[in-house]
């Protein structure tokens, strides 16, 4: 049998039990639901049958806080926790409530009230018992003033902290002048004044005063005439070595006579007798030896012929031949003056070589689309024109002949313009336009276009990133903005 019941109205919370009778009306008093609980209804309920069963009941006018935020934070304070509270007295203000952790009492913002939830963003205060590299967890109250029997309380973990650098700038400089570096520091007590050595030697500085808790910007200057990496140390000033609050980095200071280069060389085709022309600014008058070498990642180097260097005033311009066997890959451009003042080393870190037969892609843009998104009720499949820029690509043919791919996703090819056409013995020198018309992608993430075309031995490839565009409907649909968008 199925028996559908309706409870009613419970003047409080707790297990509730019930008493289902089958027959006539007992004629015992003792014959009441209460029976369940001792387990005694075959005494108490004489001649009939029974059967028990229980509900529940819970208060549903109880607060539930949701947490919108990070349960967890630093012991100096000053976190933002956004929690929104159900079943919470109506708040004017945000005088209308308060909020402790533990002890200590915190502040609160009031966002919004409304009788489904209250939001509001709790500021945590400083929890000044806590050990280093150490947690604490604390009961976080918030108390409505009118009706504090309506609180509601959950959990909240402190974290200990250190200062540490978030961020320097400039990271290194010349040493003959004096620059000015600044800092941001996270967790750096505050408020105070701080003590910063350079290379151990006390320098000036000082303190933003925009600087908090959590973020502090101080700025400082070097000193000239230091040469390496120079270690800097920074610390509140009334602290005692050894400081536990203090922070260290280092600063390259580089030497102001080494020849800087001028828009250095990135590569070269392979097949080219040369390397690009080395531009090098503060080139020393008079020097003993010029060598430039190539360094493979393997650790082999590969000695080059210095041809001509051509002077005017402090710039020199270095001709330069490539080695013999000079295989494709990614080199180290090493070059090395002797002069008076001793050995002296500019490097490029990354020198390309390549096949200047094979085609390559040059450039391309935009790096980024927008995915699928949504106006006015509407699904907006945005389809994004990239360009790209090809060199050695196969020339004379029409968009029927390139074939572009995304994935599984076919690529409109709506262009192809040769932009520059040479005679075949000519290395690195065919120039291509290729406009494609990127499919409208629901997700995003970086995905790979590829490219084939007849005479292609292996197709070329390139990434574009699909990212979420504006909110549409907030920022971009405004009658006033758009007409007709819809």
């Amino acid at each position: 049998a199925q028996v559908v019941l309706t409870s009613p109205k419970q003047g409080s919370a707790g297990e509730v039990h019930g008493l289902i009778v089958f027959g006539a009306v007992p004629s015992s008093t003792a014959c009441v639901s209460s029976c369940c609980q001792t387990a005694s209804c075959v005494v108490d309920c004489p001649g009939v049958q029974t059967a028990c069963f229980s509900l529940v009941a819970y208060n549903d006018l109880v607060p539930i806080a949701s947490v919108k935020s990070d349960i967890s934070g630093p012991a100096i304070g000053g976190s933002f926790i956004l929690v929104s509270i159900a079943n919470f007295p109506l708040l004017s203000s945000a005088d209308d409530a308060e909020v402790s952790f533990a002890a200590a009492a915190g502040s609160l913002q009031l966002k919004s009230s409304s009788a489904e939830a209250t939001v509001l963003t709790l500021v945590t205060p400083e929890y000044t018992t806590l050990d280093k590299a150490s947690s604490a967890l604390v009961d976080v109250t918030v108390t409505p003033k009118k009706q504090p029997d309506r609180a509601i309380v959950f959990q909240y973990t402190y974290v200990a902290v250190s200062p540490a650098v978030t961020a320097f700038t400039p990271a290194s400089g010349l040493n003959d002048v004096v620059l000015e570096v600044k800092v941001q520091i996270a967790f750096l007590p505050f408020p105070g004044k701080v003590s910063v050595t350079f290379g151990g030697v006390k320098v000036s500085s000082a303190v933003h005063p925009s600087s908090n808790k959590m973020a502090s910007l101080v700025t400082f200057n070097t000193r000239a005439g230091l040469l390496g990496t120079i270690p800097v140390v920074i610390k509140p000033k009334t602290c005692l070595d050894p400081c536990a609050d203090q922070v260290q980095f280092a600063f390259e200071s580089l030497d102001a006579t080494v020849p800087e280069l001028l828009a250095p060389p990135s590569g070269m085709a392979k097949q080219l007798p040369a390397l690009p022309t080395i531009t090098l600014k503060k080139f020393p008058t008079v020097y003993s030896s010029l060598n430039v070498t190539l360094l493979a990642s393997d650790g082999t180097a590969l000695a080059c012929t210095v041809q001509h260097v051509i002077r005017i005033s402090d710039l020199a311009q270095l001709d330069v031949l490539r080695p013999a066997a000079l295989l494709e890959g990614v080199y180290q451009v090493r070059i090395s003056i002797v002069d008076n003042g001793g050995r002296k080393t500019v490097t490029i870190k990354a020198f390309v070589v390549y096949d200047g037969f094979a085609p390559k892609v040059v450039s391309y843009g935009p790096e980024m689309v927008p995915t699928v998104t949504f106006a006015g009720g509407r699904v907006l499949e945005v389809r994004s024109k990239v360009s790209a820029i090809l060199a050695n690509f196969p020339q004379g043919l029409s968009p029927m002949d390139v074939v572009a791919t995304l994935a599984v996703e076919d690529v409109a090819v709506l262009q192809v313009r040769d932009l520059v056409t040479c005679a075949p013995s000519a290395t690195d020198c065919n120039r291509t336009l290729l406009t494609l018309l990127a499919p409208a992608l629901p997700s995003p993430g970086a995905k790979t276009i590829s490219i084939s075309a007849p005479g292609m031995s292996s197709p070329l490839a390139f990434g574009v990133t699909y990212e979420p565009p504006c909110d549409f409907q907030a920022l971009c649909g405004a009658r006033s903005q758009l007409v007709n968008y819809r």
